[in-house]
């Protein structure tokens, strides 16, 4: 089942509750936007790292990194998410999906089972299961993501079927999906890759999360079997300070022999003040020497990176945010070992979020 047919039901139903009862029970709205400007300093650089993000990918310029308008209809145990997107992070993370379907922010239909309704099922558009930093920058301890963010899926296209028990402590979900951040299958391959979600939050201040995936890990119409796991914990302590950490792990295989991996950790650390204003740093290492995600030879290999945050918070919905970022190319890739090693980058984001 591709995209086209997920929304051609998803449109019939909306438009079945719409005609069929005298009222819905709930529509809403939401708005979010990210601009943002940034810089790599060129008397500090002989390169860029402009490809190696998907976020604030643009340099040297003031732009809009995503703008999304999301529609969330409910009516009894249906319901229907629906947005829009545009902005720089769309054109990197979406080019190689078709251009009606890029601008797609959401698009899935859900139902809740059973009388408690601990069950659901969605199908469609969906926002990834794999870690915790998503594309609503406002929501994050930083302002741009880790590079285990970046090189995992903002998105995922397929069914989810998941429990939420009755304290909301516990969450499962079994997801069937097109491949690695795929919009849609392709016809050479015709059969899905698998992921599992489970979190658990013992007490309010705290989230353990844990997300694998199995599947197909290529674009194109060779098959690549990948398997994956993310490891995340949000925990916040003192009532101003917030952690969040990570860890994920894959490899490729071929033949059940050749083994190709890659591996990432990522630690935040943020303090809010009493006067709207938001310290926080972080350190990360990203290792993917054989190009497996990372876009190019170039810039693949091992990578560590450390950031220093300053925020301002207007109010509970607009945010200015700076952000100092250093990284460091470690080693270079083993698919293309002519490249230097140990390269420096040294840049400075600033960002005006907006969440509605």
């Amino acid at each position: 089942m591709n995209l086209r047919t997920l929304l051609l039901l998803s449109l019939l139903t909306f438009s079945f509750s719409l005609f069929a009862q005298n009222r819905a029970d709930s529509l809403s709205f939401g708005f979010l936007a990210d601009i943002y400007y940034a810089t790599e300093p060129a008397a500090w650089n002989n390169e860029s790292t402009e490809g190696l993000y998907y976020n604030y990918s643009k340099r040297e310029e003031f732009n809009l990194n995503i703008a999304a308008l999301t529609a969330r209809y409910k009516y009894g145990k249906t319901r229907i998410n629906l947005g829009l997107q545009a902005g720089t992070f769309i054109q990197r993370n979406s080019a190689a999906d078709p251009v009606a379907l890029k601008y797609l922010h959401e698009a899935n239909i859900g139902w809740l089972i059973g009388k408690k309704q601990k069950w659901a099922i969605d199908l469609g558009l969906l926002p990834s299961h794999i870690g915790q930093e998503t594309v609503i920058g406002i929501d994050q301890p930083t302002v741009t993501r880790s590079l285990i963010a970046e090189n995992s899926p903002y998105f995922e296209t397929g069914i989810r079927v998941s429990y939420t028990s009755s304290s909301k402590k516990f969450y499962f979900a079994q997801l069937f999906t097109n491949g690695w951040s795929n919009m849609y299958m392709s016809n050479a391959r015709g059969f899905p890759s698998f992921g599992q979600q489970f979190t658990y939050s013992p007490f309010k201040n705290l989230l353990i999360n844990w997300s694998t995936f199995m599947g197909d890990l290529s674009v194109g119409e060779s098959y690549q079997f990948f398997a994956f796991q993310d490891f995340s914990v949000k925990y916040s302590f003192l009532k101003r300070f917030n952690f969040t950490g990570s860890f994920n792990s894959g490899s490729t295989f071929r033949f059940m022999v050749e083994r190709k991996p890659i591996q990432g950790t990522s630690f935040a650390l943020q303090y809010k003040s009493l006067k709207k204003w938001s310290f926080a740093g972080r350190y990360e290492s990203y290792n993917d020497e054989y190009a497996l995600i990372l876009p190019s030879s170039i810039l693949a290999g091992k990578w560590s990176a450390y950031s220093l945050n300053l925020d301002c918070e207007l109010s509970n919905q607009v945010k200015i945010r700076f952000e100092s970022k250093r990284s460091q190319q470690i080693s270079s890739s083993l698919v293309d070992s002519s490249s230097s090693s140990k390269k420096h980058f040294q840049g400075f984001t600033a960002a005006l979020q907006i969440k509605l």
